[in-house]
């Protein structure tokens, strides 16, 4: 299954200049939230969107075209994940 994963912030740095923070990723099928962090190396503590709704869950399911975004953790704001 295919996912399309945008990095922002310092996380850009993990792919190359031209990439633009921008990469799709070939998964197996019943891959998780935590298999793009691991692939990627990104932090543990990674702020992640998972097509438009924050979520914590690592564990969450992913479907072939979701978009998954990534930042860095920020102070203050709301802590309301899914």
């Amino acid at each position: 299954m295919r996912v399309s994963v945008t990095l922002y912030g310092l996380l850009r740095q993990k792919l190359p200049p031209e990439a633009k923070g921008k990469v799709e990723l070939d998964l197996p099928e019943a891959s998780a939230v935590g298999q793009v962090i691991a692939q990627l190396d990104l932090p543990g503590q990674v702020v992640v969107s998972l097509n438009g709704q924050l979520t914590h869950d690592r564990t969450f399911l992913l479907k072939e075209g979701d978009q998954v975004l990534c930042f860095n953790p920020v102070g203050g704001g709301s802590t309301n994940y899914k």
